[in-house]
């Protein structure tokens, strides 16, 4: 799109959040997630559902925006 102009009609800004969220909305029953090896699979709708969760249990902590978190998996 070189020398397009941007604007609302043809740009929107994709963060992980938004396309997680416009993921689920698309494609709620779609998988997003596939482990061959586990057999796991999980749609878009469970994907958002779990961060959601996760984000939850996070501020239950008083874990808020800037602060750093870490994880050894």
């Amino acid at each position: 799109m070189e020398g397009a102009v941007l604007c609302a009609a043809n740009h929107a800004l994709l963060t992980p959040i938004t396309f997680l969220d416009r993921a689920a909305l698309v494609y709620p029953d779609h998988p997003a997630i596939v482990a061959s090896s586990s057999g796991l699979t999980r749609t878009w709708r469970e994907t958002r559902d779990r961060c959601l969760r996760l984000a939850a249990s996070l501020a239950a902590l008083d874990v808020y925006r800037h602060h750093v978190v870490a994880v050894f998996a």
